[in-house]
């Protein structure tokens, strides 16, 4: 985002529905009060041809003529698993409680008390199943993801429980949070940067 009232405006809105989800989700609350965002800097993905007045508008719809954001995230996502170490991508689920029956038909679930994470490790993964996952975890009003590192790998085995302490050292290592926004249309990411 080029000008600074843009980005002061992005981060703003990043910051406030990691804060809405707080009360739903142990890990965003970790992030909201954890994170120091100021040692970051929030983009969005757009066409060249995207109109600019269009990109201060958050909270607005985008045209339906624009490109597939939820592709570029999931083309994103498979960069960053395929290029890092030790990654580790969260999507909390918002709607989805531990104890529901349908659990037993997700695969790469962590839960905290009642809480949901889809889960995305190192490993071969294609666009399709990233994109399954990330269907998976959103719902209506925000999707949420989390991108992260595990301190050791073995940290991370799938269909398991979490504890604080883990969901706090994964928000302290987060190096982006990427929120919907344009209506669900698009997102915003926020990267951790060099400042």
């Amino acid at each position: 985002m080029s000008d600074d009232k843009t980005q002061i405006d992005a981060l703003l809105y990043v910051q406030e529905q990691i804060a809405d989800a707080s009360s739903l989700a142990t890990l965003a609350k970790l992030l909201s009060t954890g994170l120091d965002w100021e040692k970051g800097e929030v983009f969005t993905l757009f066409p060249v041809d995207v109109p600019r007045r269009i990109i201060p508008g958050f909270r607005d719809a985008l045209p339906r003529s624009f490109f597939d954001t939820a592709l570029w995230l999931a083309e994103h996502l498979l960069s960053y698993l395929q290029a890092d170490d030790n990654p580790l991508v969260l999507f909390p689920n918002l709607t989805l409680a531990a104890s529901s029956p349908k659990i037993s038909s997700l695969s790469n679930v962590w839960s905290y008390g009642n809480e949901v994470y889809h889960v995305l490790l190192a490993g071969k993964h294609d666009l399709q199943y990233l994109d399954t996952v990330q269907r998976q975890a959103a719902n209506a009003w925000l999707e949420i993801c989390v991108i992260s590192r595990l301190e050791h790998p073995s940290d991370g085995s799938p269909r398991t429980a979490v504890t604080r302490d883990e969901l706090q050292r994964i928000a302290l290592a987060a190096q982006g949070v990427i929120v919907s926004a344009y209506d669900g249309e698009g997102y915003l990411f926020w990267k951790r940067g060099g400042n």
